[in-house]
Order: structure tokens, then sequence, then C-alpha cells
């Protein structure tokens, strides 16, 4: 693996009197994207947010850049690690090319408006996310799609070095899910950043990322290289759910197909639920 950019050791972490892992050690790699898959309520997200400092250790440290979390600065922090949650909120009345315009906060002087910088990269982010045609638009005028994508343009124009996106993709069609996958892919190969991203749809992952951590109850299941990680029996252990694992006709990723006609007569699976059926979608 290359080099670690951030490290979670021994981190113990959850909500009020629930646990969700205890003793979770995991490692980032610099530069590539980093893809956390799993069944609903596994812990994606708590991950991002402890990695960032939004959500506390109980125990444990996260180190980032070879220096602990605590010990960085806010304004340090937000200038180094940019991320976009699942449920961002924004006043309606609130203008695209605003929004974009937050992102540049961390970078500005106290009382300080714009600079040419600034304005520079909020161009840039409109470009790479195609809303320069939405720029000055509410966003309540936006669908869910584009709104999407100009929160992920206020992530842009942050110009941090490591990006957090939880479900970038949520109320994106097929192909500007793409769209902004490939976006992600083009961030870390030419831009040199270190990309971690909350994926539930394996295929989309295996598209993105460098890396997949698989995890279940409270665990690691399976980290590593894509084509490492993707098996079937992996994939079975973690979703509880039969699949095959195919070649792509276009590249040599992994194709995820689950085996719906299995479902329910394989051994450990006569009571599979719903939500566990949808963990590959």
């Amino acid at each position: 693996m290359p080099e670690p950019l951030i490290t979670i050791d021994a981190g113990i972490m959850g909500y009020r009197d629930m646990t969700v892992f205890n003793g979770l050690t995991l490692s980032i790699p610099k530069g590539e994207v980093t893809a956390l898959c799993g069944p609903n309520g596994c812990g994606k997200s708590t991950v991002l947010k402890a990695m960032r400092g939004i959500q506390p250790l109980s125990a444990g440290e996260v180190i980032l850049d070879a220096m602990p979390l605590g010990q960085w600065s806010a304004k340090g922090l937000a200038r180094t690690v940019a991320m976009l949650g699942q449920t961002p909120t924004a006043p309606e009345e609130m203008r695209v090319r605003d929004l974009v315009a937050l992102g540049r906060y961390a970078h500005r002087k106290p009382f300080a408006g714009l600079d040419i910088g600034d304005h520079t990269a909020i161009d840039t982010a409109l470009r790479a996310t195609t809303m320069v045609a939405l720029a000055e638009t509410p966003l309540a005028n936006l669908s869910g799609g584009q709104a999407q994508r100009a929160w992920l343009a206020m992530v842009l124009a942050q110009q941090s070095p490591v990006i957090f996106l939880d479900e970038p993709t949520n109320h994106l069609d097929i192909s500007h899910a793409l769209s902004t996958l490939s976006l992600v892919r083009q961030m870390a190969r030419n831009g040199g950043k270190t990309v971690v991203i909350v994926l539930h749809d394996l295929n989309m992952a295996a598209t993105v990322a460098d890396r997949i951590v698989l995890f279940k109850s409270g665990q690691v299941a399976a980290e590593g290289p894509v084509k490492e990680v993707l098996t079937s029996q992996n994939i079975e252990t973690v979703f509880d759910i039969p699949c095959a694992v195919m070649t792509r006709p276009d590249s040599n990723l992994p194709l995820v197909v689950p085996l719906l006609g299995r479902i329910g007569k394989s051994e450990g699976n006569t009571n599979l639920s719903a939500q566990k059926a949808d963990a590959l979608e």
C-alpha cells in the first residue's frame, strides 16, 4: 500500500450508548481513491466523520499527515480536508455561485471579500461540475441532481488536498453519477488528491476506487485493491446475498451481479431482509 495519509489507531466510536466500532484500525493511502462500503448502518459515515473530527472518538486516535487530529487548528483542517455530507443544507434563495463561494471560506482573511484567486477557484469548480449556466440560479430552483452538483462544486472550490464524500451520487441519474465519479478519479489521478468516498453501489465503487474497505458488524471485513476485495465470497459474507463477480467487457474491473434466484435458498439466507437485498443498489 502507498504511504498512509490518514490512520485510525484503535478507534472506539459510536453514538450515546451504542458503540459502532470498538478498536478500529484503518489506514487511508495518499493520492488514491478509497471507497468505504458495507450494509446500511455498518458505520461508513461514522468513520468518515471521525476522520474529519466531526465524530469524536471515545478512545484511540486519528492521525492526519503525521499529526494527531486534535493538534490541527480548525482553519488548518478546513484547508486540508473538504467534506460533503449526505444531507447538506443552505437557504433556498441562495444562488449557486454564492454556495460555491462558501468553499473559499478557509482561504479568506477575516472580514475580507473574494479576491481574484477565489473567483478563479469558483469558476473552475463550476466548469468542472457543468454548473456554469446555473451559477445565478437559486438553490430552490434546482433539481436534486443539479443541487448535488452545486454542493460538489463547493467542495472543489475549497481546493483541499483531501476530499471526503458521503454518497455523492445520491439524486443523480446514471449519466451524471458516472460523470461525478469520473471527476473524482481525475481529482486523484491528475490533481494528486486523496479521496475517501462512501458508496452503496459496489459497481460504482469499482469504477472510481483504487481501494475498497468493506465493513460489517463494527469491523473491517475486507480491505485492499478493488479486484482483491470484490470477490463473491467477501460480498456474500458482508451483505448476506449470493452473487457472481464477473469481468467487465470494457475493462479488467470486477462486475458484481446479484443472483436473485438464489436469495433465500442458500444456507444462512433463509431470513434475508429486503434491506440486505438493497445493499448492492
